[in-house]
């Protein structure tokens, strides 16, 4: 599954898109929150080529599935250092030769699996962000606001899920845009399974 340079570049940009800062809770804000969550409630099942950008603009490329509630896989092209699967109950991470797993509910990209998306409900809107042809939903977590921040921006008119970039309590970014998105599509519910007995097996609340 071949990325071309233009969809890197494309990321690279999006990564560093600048995003001017909308006053919060406003009308419009409200109005836009609750296009957006129609939007992404609208999502069953969502296939899309992706590119993970780093901050020291180290990349990695590959497929994205998903399947709501609760599912989600990236698969590196070519395989990456590790690997990400939610199952419908936990996060599976797998690295450095061993699994680590927690709640999916413990992560910000839970809102994007969950059974109905509702930005407010496990996470805190703390603004919403517009530029031409972009709008853009910041979160954190509501049992932990200092910790994980998450972004989430689409196309605007029509809607279309582009990017989202978390940040961690370190200060570190992880950014992973979409192209050729496609919604509707039937998944192999196989591809959300994974298991390897061999694993070292570590698990987080």
């Amino acid at each position: 599954m071949p990325i071309s340079r233009r969809m890197l570049l494309a990321a690279a940009l999006a990564s560093a898109l600048p995003f001017a800062a909308q006053a919060q809770n406003s009308a419009a804000d409200r109005a836009d929150i609750a296009r957006l969550e129609k939007y992404m409630n609208g999502i069953t099942t969502l296939r899309a080529k992706f590119v993970q950008t780093e901050d020291d603009g180290r990349q990695l490329e590959g497929v994205l599935h998903l399947q709501r509630p609760g599912k989600l896989r990236f698969q590196f092209v070519p395989k990456g250092p590790y690997e990400i699967i939610a199952d419908g109950t936990r996060l599976n991470y797998v690295g450095g030769g061993a699994l680590t797993q927690v709640s999916l509910d413990a992560t910000p990209l839970s809102v994007l699996v969950a059974e109905t998306i509702k930005f407010d409900d496990r996470l805190q809107i703390t603004g919403i962000e517009r530029e031409p042809g972009f709008i853009a939903v910041n979160l954190v977590q509501k049992k932990n606001p200092g910790g994980e921040k998450l972004q989430i921006v689409f196309g605007d008119r029509p809607l279309q899920l582009k990017r989202w970039a978390i940040t961690y309590k370190s200060g570190r970014t992880v950014t992973v845009g979409l192209f050729d998105v496609e919604t509707g599509i039937d998944i192999d519910p196989k591809i959300f399974v994974y298991s390897n007995p061999h694993l070292q097996q570590r698990q987080t609340d």
